[in-house]
């Protein structure tokens, strides 16, 4: 199985993106604006360089709505407490963190076998940008490459690059929505409005607060699609069934970052060719279930509600959610 390292993710973040690799003090970089970035460290669990002992990412599931499809609750996920607002964008920003909401970004991929060397690397950087007058720290974000897992550790960019895909041919993408306990989180979930354009993160809709504004939220879902992501072995099939057993799918692909020949036809696959392009390649089943598919676009629609309610008054989207279930 091919290993994604440093290198090979500068190239495809090249090649199949609107970014620019761009020499930095650390090194060649991936530039975005802030936006670009906090999605891309939400989906990667990539840090930025605001402390070199416990660097902030605002991604592991600290975003995190409802611990299960279908419905909400205060008590699951990672968002509300019981009673109010733990972790938003606009909670991260009111505490000190503004950095994340602001300006160019640089997204640094750095490849170790130990956290001990990862965090010898970043206190060193963190140290030489103290000195930098073009460059703050915290313009940095760590894309950690971890030569001790199977694969480099590298799923979550599987994940992120297919996200990305999706969302620039007009999807809605996200890479944390919980299904069950059972079931699982699957890495990957687009869902489209066939009568809208433009595609976004789902993350990005809780970016309001700081003046990024959607275009045009997707609101009649017509059709949605479901991957499981694998790096260190290319068997993504069994985890993958178990989203499409939900009925909630039209359907479904493996993410890898090779091709792989498919020995079912009811499959599909999101690959990284032999030339470095993003592939897709789709089956024409069809997995949904309409009465389940319907509950879980009326639940889509809901999260999307309550993510854009998370910019405002804790108070009105606590009510929300108490009175949507």
């Amino acid at each position: 199985m091919r290993e994604i390292d440093a290198e090979t993710f500068l190239e495809t973040m090249r090649q199949n993106t609107r970014f620019n690799l761009v020499e930095t003090p650390l090194g060649v970089c991936v530039e975005m604006d802030w936006v670009d970035a906090f999605c891309f460290a939400y989906c990667t669990d990539s840090t930025y360089f605001d402390c070199h002992i416990y660097p902030f990412s605002p991604g592991r599931g600290l975003l995190q709505v409802s611990n299960m499809a279908l419905r909400f609750n205060l008590e699951g996920g990672n968002v509300f407490d019981g009673s109010s607002v733990k972790h938003s964008p606009l909670v991260w920003n009111q505490n000190g963190k503004e950095y994340l909401f602001q300006g160019t970004k640089y997204i640094l991929p750095v490849q170790t076998n130990s956290q001990q060397e990862l965090k010898r690397l970043r206190r060193g950087w963190i140290d030489d940008l103290d000195n930098e007058e073009s460059f703050d720290s915290t313009d940095f974000v760590l894309l950690h490459i971890d030569s001790s897992k199977n694969g480099n550790g590298m799923e979550k960019f599987l994940e992120y690059i297919t996200c990305y895909h999706y969302k620039e041919q007009g999807w809605v993408v996200d890479n944390q929505l919980t299904i069950s306990h059972d079931i699982g989180t699957p890495d990957f979930t687009a869902f489209k409005d066939s009568t809208c354009d433009v595609g976004y993160f789902l993350v990005e809709l809780m970016l309001e607060f700081a003046g990024h504004r959607i275009p045009q939220i997707h609101s009649n879902i017509t059709r949605n699609v479901v991957g499981e992501a694998k790096t260190g072995t290319s068997a993504f099939e069994t985890q993958l069934r178990k989203y499409l057993g939900t009925g909630f799918f039209d359907q479904g692909f493996g993410l890898l970052p090779q091709e792989k020949r498919l020995s079912t036809y009811d499959l599909g696959l999101v690959y990284i060719d032999r030339g470095g392009d993003l592939s897709v390649t789709a089956s024409e089943i069809n997995h949904s279930d309409e009465n389940r598919q319907g509950a879980f676009f009326n639940w889509l629609l809901n999260l999307q509600t309550c993510y854009q309610l998370l910019n405002g008054d804790e108070q009105e989207v606590i009510e929300f959610v108490r009175g949507v279930f």
